[in-house]
């Protein structure tokens, strides 16, 4: 996985060398998922406020996963946090991801948004509250994180996406108290 010369160093969303950095996620999981091991992935720009873990019910469903946005129980998935187990249902639909990944220039979450609708993978998408994203936590709060805000309070992780470019998020992680 490390062949890749962009892997040392951060990238704007959707160039090129972001792209090919991306593609290697998902062929990492499939590889631990045929390992029998069971995979939590996280992107760099995840701020941790406690141990997810606990508030992850990781025994009843085959992938627990971050909604990008809070639409219902068929949200659209961020894989910038993720759960999955190593099933049958699973290896399929990483097997599938990293044959379509190669293919085009699709990130690993649109894929795997698409293939979700048609998978027999049982899904969890956590609680929008408590696994925040930037949307809801950076670019409706006017760009910095409220320690205050109910929601906040709440929060389990917050990720800083929903913003473009590496100088951006360490900005934005800074305002918020979340560099150090």
């Amino acid at each position: 996985y490390a062949d890749y010369e962009v892997g040392s160093k951060a990238h704007d969303w959707r160039t090129e060398p972001y792209q090919k950095k991306i593609s290697t996620k998902p062929m990492i999981i499939l590889d631990i998922l045929k390992l029998k091991y069971n995979v939590l992935m996280v992107d760099v720009d995840i701020y941790f406020f406690a141990n997810p873990l606990p508030h992850m019910d990781m025994n009843n469903k085959e992938l627990l996963i971050q909604r990008n946005r809070n639409k219902g129980p068929k949200s659209e998935i961020n894989s910038g946090f993720l759960y999955v187990r190593s099933t049958k249902n699973a290896l399929e639909l990483y097997s599938l991801i990293v044959e379509t990944i190669h293919k085009g220039t699709l990130s690993d979450q649109d894929i795997l948004n698409e293939y979700l609708k048609q998978s027999n993978i049982t899904v969890d998408r956590l609680n929008f509250i408590k696994f925040c994203n930037g949307l809801s936590h950076f670019v409706k709060l006017s760009g910095a994180f409220h320690p205050q805000s109910a929601d906040a309070k709440n929060c389990i992780i917050a990720h800083y996406n929903f913003m473009i470019g590496y100088q951006q998020k360490v900005y934005r992680m800074k305002v918020s108290g979340h560099w150090q």
